[in-house]
């Protein structure tokens, strides 16, 4: 059953739920960075947001659907963001790769409940699945950027470079994640250097320009 809404103190329907929607997703990742992805509560959300479970059911399932909507909201956020740092750059390989790196990096570093949740995501199986796809959907853009700088090519070639992207994107993803813990003792420049090179070398090697 849905649930009626109407206007209230000069605000719309539409922007209450939205912002409630807000509200909940905000206090899901606060609860995240709190206590880890596994323990998440319904309850625990609810409290932070200063709503009732009613509320919460307004857009969600259950706490895993809520869980979800962050990680997919998540992955779409960067995907926007490093398409827009790259195509702003001009068509150099080198160049685009390390602003992608550098997106990459400063996406996590700048928010670190969205570490928490990407680092944690597999732990959940409803969530490996939409976490393996969107590596995917990152990896297939990193082959558009190839094709973008060096042309189209027959299909063959294509999913070489589309193999060879979604490597270099798990990997990186891992990578970059262990540099923000402070596992790896690497300057900030160096660690966008490196992997970008890494990233030029094994995407450009499987194309034929």
């Amino acid at each position: 059953m849905s649930t009626v809404v109407r206007p209230f103190r000069g605000v719309s329907a539409e922007a209450r739920l939205a912002q409630r929607r807000a509200d909940l997703l905000e206090a899901g990742l606060d609860e995240i960075a709190a206590v880890g992805v596994a323990k998440v509560r319904m309850s625990s959300v609810c409290e932070r947001a200063g709503l009732t479970q009613r509320y919460f059911y307004e857009h969600f399932r259950n706490r895993d659907h809520l869980i979800d909507a962050l990680h997919e909201a998540m992955i779409n956020d960067l995907i926007t963001r490093t398409v827009a740092a790259v195509e702003a750059e001009p068509l150099d390989m080198l160049v685009r790769a390390r602003v992608a790196v550098a997106t990459f990096l400063d996406f996590f570093a700048e928010e670190p409940r969205r570490a928490r949740l990407y680092t944690e995501a597999a732990t959940l199986p409803s969530l490996a699945a939409r976490k393996a796809d969107g590596i995917q959907r990152y990896a297939e853009q990193a082959a558009r950027q190839v094709c973008a700088v060096y042309g189209e090519t027959d299909p063959e070639t294509h999913a070489r470079i589309a193999l060879a992207a979604l490597v270099v994107v798990h990997g990186n993803s891992a990578v970059t994640l262990a540099w923000h813990n402070g596992e790896i003792d690497m300057a900030r420049t160096e660690y966008v250097e490196l992997l970008a090179q890494i990233f030029v070398d094994a995407l450009v090697g499987v194309h034929p320009h």
